[in-house]
């Protein structure tokens, strides 16, 4: 029971916490944001919904979501902060106190859009109403909107352009210091793995996308501290329910998974080289460790839909339920579908890891054992994590692809550590 209050505690004081942020980070009029969101406008115009980027890794076009950046800077400045909470809980977009007249609450499926376009034009629409035309707003109560207290308060100072900066920096400085953690206090072979994967997945530019950067600054913080904290962690259950729930806060459905696929590879590389490990322990805290993320996660999600219907007596809990139908079954797309259009995205990237594959069998590999197999059997599961999600979440990993092949990163990397495993331990771990 003192374990179960521990993990109670913890949620309900991050939850305080949260709802505390949001408040704080929507007190202030949207006015003094309104130049930078001009600005930000101006720049998603000139590049549209999408932003297309040839990348060397992958030898073709990435697309970055220009289209949710837009509603996420459309949401911070719909923001009414004359009722701050009840405003940043039910999420609007193209909404202007005092001048929209008509408000959509949220429903299942697609985020409903301005009648004036044919087609949903999220950069449009933020143009439109940071020029003060918007008649009609939309909610999106679903998720939490996390980002909130972190672009808000950045766009009292920046615009888009500038946020991307920002991102890029913070995002490359964390991958050099994991990197550096991951070479010094574990091996270079894995650094090096880790080091190609990111390139494969765009990492060094995901800054340019504000949707997944929150995933990736998560992944690579807990994996930092994870290194950093090992020996001095007395519960690692714990540790994941508590990223699950900031996961929950911060997410819009984009990459989730890598938030706890990324901390459970490097957790289990350290358990492998400091602690003796069964396979049968190892496969049981994948799943207990899995679970205690996922409830993290979906109970964090599920108190915004509680906490708005009975604060504010809606009714968001049925149509978020029905959201989460929608997008693990909505439409009919089957699993194989989804998979496949993931994996082509990621077709020259396996080649390289391919490669990347027989350089560390023919340059590492001492012996391999029947112990250090089963080490590396873990590994292999955590690889196998992105297609599970694929066939649970067919729908959004169909009509996300462009970047829900992010999360194979997991594969790109947990493949080849677990054949690193496997062949033992070479002389540069430390």
């Amino acid at each position: 029971m003192k374990k179960v209050g521990k993990f109670i505690a913890v949620f309900f004081i991050l939850l305080g916490v949260f709802v505390t942020l949001l408040i704080v980070t929507s007190i202030f009029p949207s006015k003094w944001i309104e130049k930078n969101v001009k600005e930000s406008a101006n720049i998603l115009i000139k590049e549209g919904n999408r932003k297309n980027i040839f990348s060397i890794s992958s030898f073709q076009y990435q697309e970055f979501d220009n289209y949710s950046d837009a509603l996420m800077i459309n949401t911070a400045y719909s923001i009414d902060n004359k009722t701050p909470l009840y405003s940043a809980l039910t999420a609007k977009k193209d909404y202007i106190p005092g001048v929209t007249k008509t408000i959509n609450e949220d429903k299942v499926g697609e985020l409903s859009s301005s009648s004036k376009y044919e087609e949903h034009d999220e950069v449009a629409e933020l143009l439109d109403t940071v020029n003060g035309e918007a008649p009609e707003a939309f909610e999106y109560a679903k998720y939490w909107h996390g980002y909130l207290v972190i672009l808000r308060p950045l766009l009292l100072l920046f615009n888009y352009w500038q946020i991307r900066i920002l991102l890029i920096v913070i995002l490359s400085l964390l991958a050099i210091w994991l990197l550096y953690l991951i070479a010094t206090k574990i091996s270079k072979a894995i650094a090096s793995i880790f080091f190609i994967s990111l390139i494969q997945i765009e990492y060094f530019y995901i800054g340019l996308s504000l949707l997944n950067s929150s995933m990736l600054l998560i992944m690579m913080i807990s994996s930092i501290f994870l290194i950093k904290r090992y020996k001095k962690i007395k519960n690692f259950s714990l540790f994941f329910f508590v990223i699950g729930i900031l996961v929950g806060f911060f997410d819009l459905l984009d990459i989730p998974l890598i938030t706890f696929g990324g901390p459970l590879i490097i957790y289990f590389v350290l358990k492998c080289k400091l602690q003796k490990i069964e396979i049968k322990e190892g496969i049981l805290e994948i799943i207990k460790f899995g679970i205690l993320w996922l409830f993290g996660y979906a109970l964090m999600w599920i108190s915004k839909w509680i906490l708005i219907d009975i604060v504010y007596g809606r009714n968001i809990l049925s149509t978020a339920l029905g959201q989460v139908l929608y997008r693990t079954v909505g439409e009919n797309i089957s699993p194989l579908t989804a998979i496949s259009v993931n994996l082509l995205k990621t077709v020259i990237p396996i080649i390289i890891n391919l490669i990347l594959l027989e350089y560390l069998l023919m340059r590492y590999c001492k012996k391999i054992t029947k112990e250090n197999l089963r080490k590396s059997v873990l590994f292999f599961i955590i690889a196998l994590m992105p297609i599970v999600w694929y066939i649970f979440l067919s729908n959004h990993s169909y009509y996300h692809y462009f970047f829900t092949y992010r999360i194979l990163f997991l594969s790109q990397v947990a493949i080849p550590v677990g054949l690193y495993i496997a062949c033992g331990e070479p002389e540069d771990i430390k």
